[in-house]
């Protein structure tokens, strides 16, 4: 066995299964993993993109806080509550309210279809947001 020298942390379930499947082993020690293969182990490692398992936690995460972002920031009451009328059109307001409904169904569906760990985390729910009109 050899110590493969990374954070102590627990190996990661599916990790560890896609290690396992090789046909190699990873145990968490005291200053990294002890591997019966180096060479083979940080093959995997390297190409490693997440359990399906993984995936779908991530796709919650990231759903989860583009719901959270949504609602935190665009309440329709409240935005005609608070505002004032000056400046006030239909066609800004309809493509402020149309520019929000295709970025948030635009990022839901990227959320969605993202094949892996590194695709879900590549996409910045943040951005393609409106100013208020």
């Amino acid at each position: 066995m050899t110590l493969l020298a990374v954070p102590p942390s627990p190996v990661v379930p599916g990790l560890k299964e896609a290690i396992e499947a090789a046909g190699h082993s990873a145990v968490s020690e005291r200053g990294g993993w002890e591997v019966d293969n180096l060479i083979a182990v940080q093959a995997i490692i390297s190409t490693y993109s997440g359990s399906s398992a993984e995936l779908a936690w991530w796709k919650a995460q990231h759903q989860e806080a583009l719901d959270a972002l949504f609602d935190a920031n665009f309440d329709l009451a409240k935005f005609i509550r608070v505002g004032t009328a000056t400046g006030i059109t239909a066609t800004n307001v309809g493509n402020f309210l149309a520019t929000i409904t295709n970025n948030y169904r635009t990022l839901r569906a990227n959320i969605a279809a993202a094949k892996t760990v590194a695709d879900v985390q590549a996409i910045i729910i943040t951005s393609g947001w409106p100013a208020n009109p």
